[in-house]
């Protein structure tokens, strides 16, 4: 006979419920189940951190769900930072009285810098009156390293016009193109 560990996971569970589980071992010649019962509960709320949108190159937004709540209310928010402090950085709590979408904008960030976030959650009717927290997934965004802004015009003539503007690339090197679209305003399809 072998001895070692084992683990297994098991997934469908409703959250905040009390459940109970024993090992099973189950041979050709018979089943047997282990001893202690253990109990446990599930957390009373759940969250998932989804994708942020919006990237640019100072900004994104972050994306979360709340999926399960507690008694009556959560507390949601993300921790988010550059790759590798995830925690350096909270944003503020909202509080959510149902389950679904909640999002925070993220403004005045470094372009071409690669971010990880999180999104989480209180219950503050927790087991026994604590405050239950609970973790998303930590995902990453890397914002975009070249901003282009048109900072003048001038020259403007009959036919023709000037612009200069500002070029911010991340120090990775590369060439880029630049040039003008423009269109008469109201119009679509910019030249």
């Amino acid at each position: 006979a072998a001895t070692g560990g084992y683990a297994e996971t098991v997934t469908g569970l409703s959250a905040g419920t009390e459940y109970e589980f024993q090992a099973v071992i189950d041979t050709p010649q018979d089943t047997y189940t282990g001893t202690p019962t253990v109990t446990f509960t599930t957390d009373s709320v759940a969250v998932t951190t989804n994708e942020a949108t919006g990237v640019g190159t100072g900004s994104a937004t972050l994306e979360g769900n709340l999926d399960a709540l507690g008694t009556a209310d959560a507390d949601v928010q993300f921790e988010w930072g550059t790759t590798g402090n995830v925690t350096d950085n909270t944003t503020t709590a909202q509080n959510l009285t149902a389950t679904g979408a909640f999002s925070e904008s993220l403004t005045a960030l470094t372009p071409g810098e690669e971010y990880e976030f999180r999104a989480t959650a209180d219950d503050p009717d927790g087991p026994a009156g604590a405050v239950n927290s609970v973790q998303g997934s930590v995902l990453t965004f890397t914002l975009d390293d070249l901003q282009v802004s048109t900072t003048t015009v001038s020259a403007a003539s009959a036919t023709e016009i000037d612009f200069t503007g500002e070029i911010t690339v991340n120090e990775d090197g590369g060439s880029a193109n630049v040039g003008v679209e423009y269109q008469e305003t109201g119009q679509s399809g910019f030249n």
